[in-house]
């Protein structure tokens, strides 16, 4: 008798649609931050925002709820 098992951890079709992880980076060099975002952008993988300053960092985590903060 054989068994078969099917495999959770390879991605469904509905799993691939959807939406990108977002990132938010906050550092207070403008630099840093632009240039992260771009080469991350760049990638196709992940949506990105970046803030300078500490209230709007905050302001924008709550709204966008983001899967990773790169955080100086």
């Amino acid at each position: 008798m054989s068994r078969t098992i099917e495999a959770n951890f390879l991605p469904s079709p509905v799993e691939e649609a959807k939406e990108k992880p977002r990132i938010l980076i906050i550092d207070d060099s403008r630099d840093f931050t632009h240039s992260a975002k771009l080469a991350l952008e760049r990638t196709g993988r992940y949506s990105v925002w970046e803030e300078n300053e500490p209230a709007r960092a905050h302001q924008t985590a709550q709204r966008v709820k983001p899967d990773l903060i790169l955080l100086d």
